[in-house]
C-alpha cells in the first residue's frame, strides 16, 4: 500500500490523494424536462454524479438529456443505469461542429431483461467503433411514462 501511495522509505504522506478519474468526472448535464421541475431532487446532474442512489427523472414520457464532458473523450460504450423498465427506446447523438450526429439508436428494449444493477435496469449501448465527443445527447424515444437515468458511464 505504501508503494501505491508513493510513501515508501519514509516519504511523507501525500496532502491530497489522487482520486480515480472517469470520463464522467466533472461532467455537467441539462435536460428538456425535470419531474415536478424539482432540480434539487430530480435534476439531470444526478445522472452524472457517479452516485446510483440519485437520478434524473423526467416529467415527460419523451425527453432528452445533454451530457457535457470536461474535455473531448474517446469511448466505445455508453452504459446507462435506469429506473427499472423506465426507458424502452432511445437514441444517442454526439455534437460535431455544432450539429447533432446520431451514434446509437436502440430498438424497442424488452420490459423484462436479464441485465440489472442492484435492482435497477441497465442499457449497454455498444458502438461499432470508438468515437470522440465532448457533448452527448440521450434522447428517450419511448418510455413507461416516467423515464429516469441513475447513471451515465462511458467506457
Amino acid at each position: 500500500m505504501a508503494r501505491q501511495l508513493g510513501i515508501e522509505n519514509g516519504k511523507p504522506f501525500p496532502k491530497e490523494l489522487k482520486k480515480p478519474q472517469s470520463l464522467i468526472t466533472d461532467a455537467t448535464a441539462e435536460a428538456t424536462s425535470i419531474y415536478k421541475n424539482d432540480t434539487l431532487h430530480y435534476g439531470p446532474s444526478y445522472a452524472v454524479d457517479n452516485d446510483v442512489s440519485t437520478s434524473w427523472m423526467s416529467a415527460d414520457s419523451l425527453a432528452s438529456m445533454t451530457v457535457n464532458l470536461r474535455k473531448e473523450s474517446k469511448f466505445q460504450e455508453i452504459f446507462l443505469i435506469i429506473g427499472e423498465n423506465s426507458v424502452t427506446q432511445l437514441s444517442i447523438d454526439k455534437e460535431d461542429n455544432g450539429k447533432w450526429v446520431p451514434v446509437y439508436q436502440s430498438g424497442v428494449i424488452p420490459k423484462q431483461r436479464g441485465e440489472s444493477f442492484m435492482g435497477y435496469g441497465t442499457i449497454s449501448c455498444k458502438l461499432d467503433e470508438p468515437i470522440s465527443a465532448q457533448r452527448l445527447q440521450i434522447r428517450i424515444l419511448q418510455s413507461n411514462g416516467k423515464p429516469s437515468i441513475y447513471s451515465v458511464r462511458l467506457k
